[in-house]
């Protein structure tokens, strides 16, 4: 997403597209906005305030915490180190995203 960025977000999941239509233009920002702070770094070492390795049997192995969101809106996304892509899976509140 970002040129300067160490990573690129190579897929986002369809579900992640149909949910962002339907939200207002303040979370669609936050979302990209987020995608870009990724692009820069997406594992726990470089924003541990909002990035975190999750364990369980879950599809993805990171989350990204949207700050300041009275929903608690949380990006689920897997990262790829050899290619340097991140593949977002799911995006949403977070009693919702987890739920698989």
């Amino acid at each position: 997403m970002t040129p300067g960025g160490s990573f690129t977000v190579q897929t986002i999941h369809p579900r992640v597209g149909r949910y962002l239509k339907r939200q207002e233009a303040r979370v669609q920002e936050a979302f990209w906005a987020a995608l870009d702070h990724l692009s820069a770094g997406p594992l726990p070492p470089h924003d541990p305030a909002h990035i975190a390795h999750l364990k369980g049997p879950l599809h993805c192995s990171y989350r990204y915490v949207l700050a300041g969101g009275r929903r608690g809106l949380r990006i689920l996304y897997e990262v790829d180190q050899a290619a340097r892509e991140i593949t977002v899976y799911d995006f949403g509140p977070r009693g919702d995203v987890y739920r698989g």
